[in-house]
């Protein structure tokens, strides 16, 4: 790793000496199994040494032998779609089959008979596009990249529907018009592949998308998620809490399992979907879908099939791959004789978000099983059935407590190191293992880089280190009782709008943007558009994604319940996690944490 992350872990083990004896000091890093008689506390320490350097990566890029492997990784997943085939060996298997098909019939077919979507126009009224990147577009927000740019698309059918679909409103026909003038569309042969760092060893792949067929998919996305809401009770908007909450009790009771796959989302091949999916779904899934992806030029380039349905980048497939799992386990549900109860974690007797599963124990072998047959495959070491332990959603517990550890990703800037800092002294309030040790490296570390602030709990974790009151610097009680102090914030890039010249100014380094009065309203409409202070007076303007590495600058704020955490959703319905602390403990792991090591 580098001199900071050795000294950073040796001061981590002596931290942790006083809870761990010698041995497993020395174990510490190390992917050794738990011993038997493990405490919880123990559990969390053990799982931070393990934890805090995973996902460690001080380049903003990944190295090419990481791509490389992520790369190797795709290729065969793509691979592995191309030569599935549904092969049942027994009667069992071909009701498994038969019964999942059925059930996702019934998930598209509301009361039997309509389709969930029967036309493309309701996909283009509920379209949209997310902050990432498309293909050919000159920038990554909504008005620049719907109008202000080329539009790709994967298939002339694509191409037509927009045209003929943007021609039934005036102000949208007016925009397209002006767009198209300038622009035109852009046929490609589907998305292209690049990866994102995960850690130093390990890249993520990561595909961008054409514009049109990103704007279809995530109208897809918003049927299926209000369908999944309908059909099986999960609201994606918060059944991350959900599972969390769900796997707690599972730490405790053994009530639930906790379910993980393999690259589930690049399986889902699409003879799997013609086995499974009603036909007119199939239909309007393989309109809007990228047949092809471009392969990364420093592996030299070219372009793949994709015999996989749909790929992570792709709008509808978190959606859908919930979808398929919450078939699956209502069918074994159904055949194990175990109620399908929706609602909150109090309630409920399953989970699924994305490829994130819940279930009861004595389910999982036939869900293994159903899986298997799809070609998905279960990740078995983050998958628990047994024991004391259970994860989901990035939430770790043992025997009800919360044993996740902090992961450090990079410490490149004085904001690195803040955000370590706050983490490990959050650990350290929900654990009550002190870390004065670690967190007094990390404050040195962060002072050779630049200026530390302090703010309050509740502000944002790069924007200083969250202490008490009396551990402040450099602020200022007002006579109304406000206290003002100086933060870090990132520094914003936007699009200026005079409407008056007719003219659109973008700060920083980026492409210039034309004048597009009619989709300008319309990026309005989305909310994209908004009032700003531009150069000392209020204009229009809209926010642009940060290139490359974020750079800060440090404005003033005030406070007014600086000793105070931010409020805590609770939800007794649906049975939220609890904060797992109060103010007091918070603030004595911080100070502990803070002050250094007692000599």
């Amino acid at each position: 790793m580098s001199a900071l992350t050795d000294a950073l872990f040796f001061n981590l083990q002596q931290d942790l000496e006083g809870h761990l004896d010698a041995y497993q000091v020395s174990k510490l890093g190390e992917d050794v199994p738990m011993w038997p008689d493990i405490t919880q506390r123990q559990y969390a320490a053990v799982s931070l040494a393990r934890s805090l350097f995973k996902k460690y990566n001080d380049s903003d890029r990944p190295s090419r032998e990481a791509s490389k492997s992520a790369l190797t990784k795709f290729i065969s997943c793509n691979d592995s779609n191309a030569a599935y085939q549904v092969q049942c060996e027994s009667i069992l298997d071909e009701e498994l089959i038969n019964d999942v098909s059925d059930e996702l019939h019934r998930f598209w077919y509301i009361d039997g008979c309509s389709p969930l979507v029967s036309t493309f126009n309701q996909l283009y009224e509920r379209g949209k596009l997310g902050k990432g990147s498309n293909r050919a577009a000159r920038g990554h927000d909504l008005y620049t990249k719907v109008y202000d740019s080329p539009l790709s698309h994967s298939s002339e059918t694509l191409s037509f529907l927009w045209q003929r679909l943007s021609a039934s409103d005036p102000r949208h026909l007016l925009a397209e018009q002006m767009r198209c003038s300038r622009y035109g569309f852009k046929k490609v042969e589907g998305n292209s592949l690049s990866f994102v760092n995960k850690n130093v060893t390990i890249a993520r792949g990561i595909c961008t998308e054409p514009t049109i067929n990103m704007w279809f998919q995530l109208g897809m996305a918003a049927f299926l998620t209000d369908r999944l809401w309908t059909r099986y009770g999960i609201d994606l908007s918060i059944q991350p809490e959900v599972n969390r909450a769900m796997a707690r009790i599972g730490s405790v009771t053994g009530r639930f399992a906790t379910i993980d796959l393999e690259s589930a989302s690049d399986l889902i091949s699409i003879e799997l979907c013609k086995r499974l999916l009603p036909r007119s779904m199939l239909g309007m899934l393989m309109t809007i879908r990228s047949p092809a992806t471009r392969l990364p030029s420093e592996f030299g380039g070219g372009v793949a099939e994709l015999h996989s349905i749909s790929t992570m980048g792709n709008g509808f497939t978190f959606p859908l791959m919930t979808a398929i799992f919450c078939a699956v386990v209502a069918v074994v549900y159904r055949r194990l004789g175990y109620p399908l109860e929706r609602g909150g974690s109090k309630v409920r007797t399953f989970s699924v978000f994305g490829d994130d599963i819940i279930i009861h124990p004595g389910a999982a072998r036939l869900l293994y099983k159903t899986l298997a047959l799809m070609g998905f495959k279960v990740n078995v070491d983050k998958s628990h059935v047994e024991g004391a332990f259970r994860e989901s959603c990035g939430a770790d517990f043992y025997l009800g407590f919360p044993v996740r550890g902090v992961y450090i990703k990079r410490l490149k800037t004085v904001q690195d190191h803040v955000v370590a800092i706050n983490g490990l002294n959050h650990w350290s309030a929900t654990t009550k293992v002190n870390l004065p040790h670690t967190v007094g490296c990390l404050l040195r570390s962060a002072s050779k880089l630049g200026h530390v602030l302090r703010v309050p709990a509740d502000e944002n974790d790069d924007s200083g280190v969250h202490v008490p009151l009396d551990m402040a610097r450099g602020v200022k009680h007002s006579k109304h009782g406000l206290i003002r102090y100086q933060r870090y914030l990132p520094r914003c890039r936007y699009l200026s709008i005079d409407t008056e010249a007719e003219v659109i100014t973008v700060t920083g380094n980026a492409q210039p943007r034309s004048y597009n009065p009619h989709g300008l309203w319309l990026a309005f409409l989305h909310g994209t558009l908004r009032s700003g202070r531009v150069r000392g007076k209020m204009e229009p303007r809209i926010s642009l994604q940060a290139k490359g590495a974020v750079t800060y600058l440090t404005r003033p704020r005030v406070s007014a319940s600086w000793d105070a955490l931010a409020p805590h959703v609770i939800d007794d319905d649906w049975g939220f996690l609890p904060r797992f602390y109060d103010w007091r403990r918070w603030s004595d792991a911080a100070r502990t944490n803070l002050l250094g090591p007692s000599e």
